[in-house]
């Protein structure tokens, strides 16, 4: 029999098959993780954009002054806001005070959980006629 017979052995083609099944299997674990890693981001603009609401409310809906709210908003976000007097500002003389306003948006549960938080400063005024 001629050694150097045109075409493939059978053991060249099961190592080629091999060989091209690690690559898919890498790769499709490759676009899981970007697919993974997209939803996760989205989710965190979906807290961001919640939060920023939130802290724009502060005042409007819900009152500057000591204290905390919480509630629910779609696909399971999951927010806390608590507003509490600023340290430095309780020693002023000035007429208007600082509140420290502490936003906290979660979601997920078990050990998925995550959240996203935005903290901001306000001033209150304590004259009645402003």
């Amino acid at each position: 029999m001629n050694r150097r017979q045109a075409g493939f052995t059978l053991l060249e083609v099961l190592v080629a098959f091999v060989i091209l099944a690690l690559l898919v299997t890498v790769l499709l674990q490759a676009a899981g993780n970007a697919v993974r890693g997209m939803y996760v981001a989205e989710r965190y603009g979906q807290a961001a954009r919640i939060a920023q609401t939130l802290l724009a409310g502060v005042g409007i809906e819900i009152p500057l002054e000591r204290g905390a709210a919480s509630g629910e908003q779609g696909d399971g976000f999951r927010w806390q806001v608590t507003v509490e007097p600023f340290a430095a500002s309780e020693e002023a003389a000035s007429p208007s005070r600082l509140f420290a306003i502490t936003v906290e948006v979660s979601w997920g549960g078990g050990s998925r959980q995550r959240s996203f938080s935005l903290e901001s400063l306000r001033r209150a005024s304590t004259d009645a006629a402003l």
